[in-house]
């Protein structure tokens, strides 16, 4: 199985922007965990092409609870030189007997298990549990970095004091919000990471995700932007579930690795930021956008009228990242749609 053109352009452009940083991480070991999700294929990608193209040398260990599936499906994201996986689960893993100098930690409650209906308690002691186990495995290397994952959830429901959420906010989460083990495990999660960075001088820093568009992004989970892009590779029509007003905003994935990297490699310890678009679109002008951008022009189906009065709004403040870390939004949302649907187009999912 060849790597798909859409996504080798991709890590070629990572590795334009991020020369300088793997040449930071150069014969470096990172040990990843959630490296086998959206975003660990992303990591693993752009690791791989630094070492064919830079050779840069960067070992890496990926925590997963079934890597001969992926080593299956995926051989090309599995190179034996370079990758070694472990099995295990994030709560209760073996740890490796070697040491890493970099832990990127993006392993949390799956998407698939919210989606599924996954019980709330499981759903917080994996985010939690996992973290505990994943820091206390890094008090046992000589870490230079540890980058948390982190959720733009953390800040809960929205709040009407900012249009675009800074990191200072304090949050406003809600026990009866359905995210609501999503949000708290994920702030729990943080506080763990703080203190373990206080008390065994970890260097920790934390990305707050937000909402994110690109290839391999699961189209069958509750991302209306994947649910969007999936209906319209089908012919449509694209529906919509909700009412279509609910505010967003998407980075293209490829976009966030930079951040995400530029995080891990240059900021400063202890440093949280937000990684996301401040470009405010809302979802039916999502699904309006992906209808203008495909072969074929399908019927826009709404099935809620009006769900609230109050608009749903998730959109974070970018200013203290671009500022910090120079990084900006390097694809608008129009050539992120265009791009992930060209991706699966290449897989053949049309």
């Amino acid at each position: 199985m060849k790597l798909n053109q859409r996504f080798e352009e991709d890590l070629d452009f990572i590795l334009k922007e991020l020369k300088e940083e793997f040449k930071k991480i150069k014969n470096e070991k990172i040990f990843i965990t959630g490296g086998t999700g959206f975003f660990g294929k992303w990591f693993l990608g752009s690791i791989l092409r630094a070492n064919e193209k830079l050779n840069t040398n960067i070992k890496i260990g990926v925590l997963s609870r079934n890597p001969e599936k992926f080593k299956k499906n995926f051989p090309y994201l599995s190179n034996e030189k370079y990758v070694n996986f472990y099995k295990g689960d994030i709560r209760n893993f073996d740890f490796p007997n070697e040491n890493f100098s970099y832990i990127i930690h993006g392993a949390s409650a799956s998407a698939e298990g919210w989606f599924k209906g996954e019980n709330q308690i499981i759903r917080i002691e994996t985010i939690t549990a996992g973290t505990k186990r994943i820091l206390d495995f890094a008090k046992k290397n000589k870490i230079k970095g540890f980058l948390y994952m982190s959720s733009g959830k953390v800040y809960g429901t929205h709040s009407d004091i900012y249009e675009k959420i800074p990191e200072y906010y304090c949050g406003n989460l809600c026990l009866e919000d359905p995210n609501a083990a999503l949000s708290i495990g994920k702030k729990m999660a943080e506080f763990l990471a703080l203190e373990y960075s206080k008390n065994y001088n970890i260097p920790v820093k934390i990305a707050r995700g937000f909402a994110f568009v690109g290839p391999y992004l699961q189209l069958n989970l509750h991302y209306a932007v994947g649910n969007f892009i999936r209906d319209a590779l089908k012919g449509g029509p694209i529906v919509i579930n909700g009412d279509g007003k609910a505010l967003r905003s998407y980075l293209y994935a490829a976009d966030a690795i930079i951040w995400f990297f530029k995080i891990l490699i240059n900021s400063k310890n202890r440093s949280i930021y937000n990684v996301g678009s401040e470009n405010i679109v809302s979802i039916k002008e999502v699904a309006e956008l992906i209808n203008s951008v495909s072969n074929k022009k399908m019927e826009i189906r709404i099935q809620k009228k009006e769900i609230s009065k109050k608009v749903d709004q998730y959109i974070p403040s970018t200013k203290k990242i671009k500022e910090e870390l120079g990084v900006r939004e390097y694809t608008s949302l129009k050539d992120a749609i265009i791009k992930t649907i060209d991706f699966y187009r290449k897989e053949g999912l049309k």
